[in-house]
């Protein structure tokens, strides 16, 4: 929480939640009543976590058009078939929010397809 109150003295206005995160709720809540922009990826998450995520946030105060979920794969780099882009669409389709990828594959092709597929959002990690 120390950490949240710090960042936000310094005016930072789109929260983006690690994955390992989105089952902190306090923390969430917190995020949430700020009503700023937030995204949040996914990681090893279920679509219950996700919906939870989401409905904590709002109950908190952002507006479900401030909120972008990233899909991701946790795995380092990842391999090509376990990329599953579908996800992102899903995650989209269940929730009406926007969607984005967290890019951990080796090249550019995969967050083009998801540019192409929707994602409104890239994040890119790299070793």
């Amino acid at each position: 929480m120390e950490s949240v109150d710090f960042l936000h003295s310094l005016n930072i206005r789109i929260w983006k939640i690690p994955s390992g995160e989105i089952t902190n709720l306090p923390y969430l809540k917190k995020i949430g009543a700020y009503n700023e922009r937030v995204m949040f990826s996914t990681g090893m998450s279920t679509l219950g976590d996700i919906e939870n995520a989401i409905n904590i946030l709002t109950d908190a105060g952002t507006i479900r058009e401030n909120i972008t979920v990233l899909h991701c794969n946790t795995e380092y780099p990842t391999p090509m078939q376990d990329v599953n882009l579908k996800a992102m669409q899903t995650i989209r389709d269940a929730f009406n929010v926007n969607v984005g990828y967290s890019d951990h594959t080796l090249g550019i092709e995969v967050p083009t397809a998801a540019v192409a597929m929707g994602a409104t959002v890239i994040e890119k990690h790299f070793t």
